[in-house]
């Protein structure tokens, strides 16, 4: 972001340049394009492998279904967050056995009552 800042704070000040006094100016201004280009570009491919990285690690972050429903069968000690909008139980009001309702805003403010020594599971629609 600051890069872009100065980026077009350096544009801006060019503009200020007696163009016809700088013979310099028709040799330097493709190249300082094609740098702005290529620095745009590796920008822009920077953020695709970063926004990768985390769908790949919010992927991995997730549990099926039935390793739920095993994890529930065997009496481990699992804290269920139903995250689910109000309206959402009106249409289907079946819930998972001991699951909390919280709203989603709401979540950051009960963090702190949260048990700390079980594995806690969100789920939503």
């Amino acid at each position: 972001m600051i890069f872009l800042a100065l980026w077009a704070l350096a544009l801006l000040l060019a503009g200020y340049l007696p163009v016809e006094r700088v013979h310099v100016a028709s040799a330097v201004g493709p190249i300082a394009f094609e740098a702005g280009l290529f620095l745009l570009a590796g920008n822009v491919g920077l953020k695709y492998v970063r926004k990768r990285r985390f769908v790949k690690e919010l992927y991995k972050a997730r549990i099926a279904p039935q390793d739920l429903l095993q994890m529930l069968k065997s009496g481990e000690k699992v804290t269920i967050l139903d995250l689910r909008h109000p309206l959402d139980s009106v249409t289907d009001p079946r819930t998972l056995p001991g699951a909390i309702r919280v709203l989603p805003d709401d979540v950051a403010g009960r963090a702190g009552s949260l048990p700390r020594d079980q594995q806690i599971v969100l789920y939503c629609t």
